[in-house]
Parts: C-alpha cells; structure tokens; sequence
C-alpha cells in the first residue's frame, strides 16, 4: 500500500504517535495510506510546501485549512 511522502516528515503524525499511539492507526488508515490526497495537510504541503503547514492543522479540518490558505493569499 502505498503511504504519503509526507509521512516522514509530518509533525502531525508524529505528534499523535507520542501522545496518543492507539489512534495512529485508524489516522494512517483514513488519511496516511491510500487516500492521503484527501488530507489537508497533504494538499497545503503539495501547493505551499512542507514548512509552511500549519502545526496545528488537523488532517480532516477543510474550514481551517481555508482560513490558513485565505491568510496566506491575502497576505495577512
């Protein structure tokens, strides 16, 4: 099964994995595996780039993911 490039790397993942291991499994099913394209933090990573991903974005938060991307285009 092919996983996100991302993986690695993201923060988000790494994070849930030291506070709460149990979960990492169903969010690499859902959102790192298969149909990580439908991940937000994929999606910014794709057009902005890894360092500009917000630490506290969640990976199925479309609203804040916006708000970021709308910040970001309206320079502010």
């Amino acid at each position: 099964m092919e996983s996100c490039e991302l993986l690695p790397q993201c923060t988000f993942h790494a994070c849930l994995a030291k506070r709460r291991p149990y979960a990492v499994k169903h969010l690499e099913e859902d959102y790192c595996n298969a149909e990580y394209s439908i991940c937000v933090r994929y999606m910014i990573y794709r057009v902005l780039g890894l360092s500009l991903i917000p630490s506290y974005l969640l990976p199925w938060d479309i609203r804040e993911a916006r708000r970021f991307l709308e910040s970001v285009i309206d320079g502010g």
